[in-house]
């Protein structure tokens, strides 16, 4: 089956003849595709294997923190859908001021995600800090093993973390057919 035929991408074809203002803040994710919409931007992007982006991550600054950009703005979407408040945009505002640490322990003390997946995200996180800090990679540590050596397993966990993440945004977020159905009738 194509890609293309997929309810996520009818949903993006559907979307592109909203206008901005008009368009929904949603993130969906499958093993292969990511529709995102935020402030009206519209985005969608596949992968040739299920869960490409972490399997195909290398061992680069720049790989590394533009995962790490996408995983904040998960963990910044789960803790929005999770809350839910009237007041859109003083929410947007403060979740854009909390650090990705401090927002790990939101989640963790609203029963969001479970002990073992802030420890996760934590050790995780260190990673990232080491590449947007260090020199070089040589200077990076995960589990108390350079990351050149430890890449394997950081990767593993990295997989566990985004599919625990792609849960949490599944439970929160409105379904597919709904935002379908929706938007259907304005274009």
């Amino acid at each position: 089956m194509s890609f293309k035929k997929t309810k996520l991408y009818r949903l993006f074809n559907v979307l592109d003849k909203v206008s901005e203002e008009n368009r929904p803040r949603i993130i969906y994710i499958t093993n292969n595709q990511i529709l995102r919409c935020n402030n009206g931007k519209l985005e969608f992007c596949e992968f040739t294997k299920p869960h490409g982006i972490i399997k195909d991550l290398s061992l680069d600054r720049n790989s590394v923190l533009g995962l790490f950009s996408k995983i904040e703005f998960m963990v910044n979407e789960i803790l929005f859908y999770a809350i839910r408040p009237k007041a859109e945009d003083r929410l947007n505002e403060t979740i854009d001021y909390l650090d990705l640490f401090t927002k790990i322990k939101l989640l963790k003390n609203w029963n969001i995600i479970d002990k073992n997946i802030k420890k996760y995200l934590i050790c995780l996180k260190e990673v990232r800090n080491g590449f947007a800090h260090n020199w070089s990679e040589r200077d990076i540590k995960y589990k108390d093993k350079n990351i050149n050596d430890n890449f394997s397993n950081f990767r593993k966990d990295l997989l566990e973390v985004w599919l625990s993440l792609i849960k949490l945004l599944q439970d929160n977020m409105p379904e597919i057919n709904e935002v379908l159905k929706k938007y259907k009738k304005i274009t």
